[in-house]
């Protein structure tokens, strides 16, 4: 263990995470809501359970190009 000489508190700094991860994840859900809200506006929804599960499976496709718009947002913006 190594000690300091220096009479000043060591800091801890938490992790944080990076502009990307955050426009990624904002991506991420904005496509997902756009989907689902979509989907409701038409009335597309199935009414059967199990189709409705496959349905928001479906909805990851433009979830996940959400979260390739947001990455690519952010190289560009910062």
């Amino acid at each position: 263990m190594k000690l300091s000489l220096s009479r000043r508190p060591s800091q801890n700094v938490l992790a944080t995470s990076s502009r990307r991860t955050e426009w990624s994840w904002c991506g991420f859900g904005a496509g997902l809501l756009g989907y689902v809200v979509l989907s409701a506006v038409f009335g597309s929804l199935p009414e059967d359970a199990s189709l409705r599960s496959l349905w928001l499976a479906l909805g990851l496709a433009p979830a996940f190009l959400g979260l390739g718009i947001g990455f690519t947002l952010s190289s560009v913006i910062d």
